[in-house]
């Protein structure tokens, strides 16, 4: 998201954990010619120390609900809430993950509504720069009520030579009132909620929960 935003807002300051990640972002504002509107930080959501407060703290596409235990997800709340200014807001981008196909619109593209648990999916195909090709599919499991499971499968390949790889991701299934408790205990307090990226009511059929909230 920080590049898009750079081309509307005054100045950003973007985190991730993953030095890799931050390196690969500074590359593209470089090439861009905005690396100068773009402050970018390694550190952890949970335990964030930065010397500024902000208008807006963005927490985008699914990344808070890879914090699937609670006590991580209140310290992070505890961080946003340090860093967001008097008059700023809170904005956690959340998938709903429903079961119902109506809700593709917005949903994550690697989750699919009613997939059996351990159906394996393909998902693309990719011709890397340096000439190999790159597989994925994918599976899923629904582990209980509030925990999704997602598993990718990495092929590789390059001539004869073929190489695999697995990965698999944890993400927290939260409900509307089960968010907004959550908020609560981490200091917060919901002001609008909307089901997708177009402003539309929260329904069962939502396939986001995009929440912006206020320091209480």
């Amino acid at each position: 998201m920080t590049i898009p935003l750079s081309r509307h807002v005054e100045h950003i300051t973007a985190v991730d954990r993953d030095p890799q990640m931050i390196l690969q972002l500074q590359k593209c504002l470089s090439s861009q010619g905005r690396i100068e509107k773009v402050d970018t930080f390694v550190a952890d959501m949970r335990f964030l120390k930065l010397s500024s407060v902000f208008d807006v703290v963005v927490c985008p596409r699914e990344s808070f609900q890879l914090l699937v235990n609670e006590i991580d997800a209140l310290h992070a709340l505890a961080s946003f809430r340090r860093h967001v200014s008097k008059r700023g807001c809170v904005i956690l981008d959340l998938a709903a993950f429903a079961q119902s196909s109506e809700a593709l619109d917005d949903a994550p593209e690697y989750y699919s509504p009613g997939l059996a648990d351990d159906e394996v999916v393909a998902d693309w195909e990719r011709r890397l720069d340096d000439g190999r090709t790159l597989r994925r599919s994918r599976s899923q499991r629904v582990r209980s009520p509030q925990l999704l499971e997602l598993t990718f499968f990495h092929t590789l390949t390059s001539g004869a030579v073929t190489e695999e790889f697995v990965s698999t991701v944890e993400l927290r299934i939260y409900s509307l009132s089960q968010i907004c408790d959550l908020l609560k205990a981490g200091g917060l307090e919901v002001v609008e909620a909307y089901g997708n990226y177009g402003k539309a009511p929260i329904s069962e059929n939502s396939a986001r929960f995009v929440i912006l909230a206020e320091a209480r």
